[in-house]
């Protein structure tokens, strides 16, 4: 019995498949090795090697655990350690701050206008008042204002008249006989006022307004004096005063309360987004966050959230699929390796040592194609794209290489057309590129796979044709993706691991380019493939 024979009848379909040597040296693969231990999703590292010298949770040597404590960084407390006010408190309080500031100052405002507006007006009618009672004196005398008292002191004004001895020679009623109103004495023509300034808080207190006018009769000068009393304009002000004070502490209460239930009502959508929040886990990611029914901001935050966990939902799935699909593919040559290791060293199994070394050097060619192809789509999940040195390459050597690697080595006729194009780009990416469509046009084809490179404008076209069965509509983008097989036996069994495509699309895009599945002419699939290219040099006839 063969070796192959012997892995197949101990392990079945768990061995087989087509062999590859990987032609790497051995510092290559000691370099890969440390590449995959370096990343955490990819890397395996011994137990008695992990340390914790940041987060702080273990160390773990040969023989004991020690669990370490993590300090805390510098100016940041516990969330137990105090109770931070609620953003309803806050809200709140700025509002009741916002509004009395602004209502107190308005207040005080429009209660000292009014105050000086009542004033004002006693003081314009006392003026006009004097101004008359000047007029009189001037035109009949002492006299003559006696005999019109009746029109000049109304009730609430007093009048005096002053001579240059400074006597009263004049006084209405209330006014007192023999004390002058005030100690005002302006020049004739002249106007002087008293009493209009300050507020006291008792309006018993209250001065007069006196307004001083000087008058002549004859070649005598006289003072015209005439007082009004202004309690009745201080009582106005104080009584509106003391209704602000009432006012203005039970508005603020009804702002305060209906702002509170207003920012309750406002936040409690935002409550439910937190609780929900709160109970997903890693384990319960289909749960999403309620949506309100208003088109606000709460509602945008919302859906934003339930959006950022379908993203992490899918992002999950998809890693978890990932690491099973990798174990699994890795199970297949490790287990064939360890079957050609026992088969070698059981004395009973007739088998030939040249042969189980070819079979051990098979498989761990195929492990090591494998581990690259995870390395790179792990460079490009971490960069965002696959790192690539653009150089100048002319990419018809490049596809020509790989025609004639399969013409040699493969089992279908390759057919090619070929034009002279040259772009910015990775020569061994995009080889990877060719022959990852190339080994999957072969391997899907029945006789014919055809081979075009075309330049149009300043895009390169690479278009790969087989005879196959093609692939369907609903599958076309599905199968870029890592580890699909469209024939999951079949690509097992001539060793593909379902990352070829995904490589090409990562690849591809890391070049600006793009690459799609379509309907070849003459029955299959058609891979195309366009990445920007050098604009085409100009022909004879375009020259002339």
């Amino acid at each position: 019995m063969s070796v192959v024979g012997a892995l197949r009848c101990r392990h079945g379909p768990a061995v087989r498949g087509a062999f590859f040597h990987g032609g790497r040296t051995d510092q290559e693969l000691a370099e890969n090795a440390r590449e995959l231990s370096a990343r955490p999703q990819l890397g395996l590292r011994h137990p008695s090697a992990i340390r914790s010298d940041e987060g702080g949770a273990v160390r773990r040597t040969p023989g004991k655990i020690q669990r370490i404590g993590r300090a805390q960084p510098h100016g940041i407390r516990h969330s137990g350690a105090r109770r931070a006010v609620s953003i309803r408190i806050r809200l709140t309080l700025l509002t009741v701050i916002a509004v009395v500031i602004p209502l107190t100052i308005g207040m005080a405002l429009a209660t000292v206008l009014l105050h000086r507006s009542l004033v004002g007006s006693l003081r314009e009618r006392t003026e006009v008042r004097a101004a008359e009672v000047s007029d009189v004196l001037t035109n009949h005398g002492v006299g003559g204002v006696q005999d019109r008292l009746h029109l000049l002191a109304d009730e609430g004004r007093r009048v005096q008249i002053i001579d240059p001895a400074g006597a009263v020679v004049f006084s209405s009623a209330g006014a007192g006989a023999n004390t002058p109103l005030s100690p005002l004495r302006p020049s004739p023509g002249q106007v002087e006022i008293s009493g209009v300034e300050g507020w006291p808080l008792d309006v018993d207190d209250s001065p007069p307004v006196v307004v001083a006018r000087g008058s002549t009769h004859g070649l005598s000068p006289y003072i015209v004096l005439v007082a009004a009393g202004r309690h009745v304009q201080d009582d106005a002000a104080l009584r509106v005063a003391r209704a602000a004070v009432v006012v203005v502490p039970t508005l603020l209460v009804g702002v305060a309360v209906v702002t509170w239930v207003l920012i309750g009502r406002t936040l409690r959508p935002v409550e439910a987004i937190r609780r929900t929040a709160q109970a997903i886990t890693a384990s319960n990611l289909a749960a999403r966050v309620p949506e309100p029914v208003q088109t606000d901001e709460i509602a945008a935050l919302a859906h934003t959230m339930n959006s950022m966990l379908d993203r992490l939902q899918a992002g999950h799935e998809a890693q978890r699929r990932f690491v099973a699909d990798a174990s699994h593919e890795l199970r297949s040559p490790l287990a064939s390796l360890r079957t050609a290791v026992q088969l070698a060293a059981d004395p009973a199994m007739s088998t030939d040592l040249p042969e189980v070394l070819a079979v051990m050097d098979t498989e761990s060619a195929r492990l090591q194609r494998l581990v690259d192809d995870l390395l790179t789509l792990s460079k490009a999940d971490d960069a965002g794209v696959v790192p690539v040195r653009f150089r100048d390459v002319d990419l018809d050597d490049v596809v020509a290489g790989e025609v004639r690697r399969l013409s040699v080595t493969g089992t279908v006729t390759v057919r090619s057309t070929l034009r002279p194009v040259r772009i910015r780009g990775d020569e061994l990416h995009m080889s990877r590129v060719v022959r990852n469509l190339l080994d999957n046009a072969v391997r899907a084809a029945t006789s014919t796979v055809t081979v075009t490179l075309t330049h149009v404008g300043t895009t390169a076209q690479i278009i790969i044709d087989d005879d196959g069965a093609g692939v369907p509509p609903d599958q076309r983008q599905r199968i870029f993706e890592r580890f699909v097989r469209l024939d999951a036996d079949r690509s097992r069994h001539t060793g593909g691991s379902g990352l070829g495509l995904s490589i090409v699309t990562e690849i591809v895009r890391a070049h600006g380019g793009s690459v799609r599945v379509e309907d070849a002419p003459g029955g299959g699939a058609r891979f195309v493939v366009e990445v920007p290219a050098e604009p085409e040099p100009p022909t004879d006839d375009d020259q002339d």
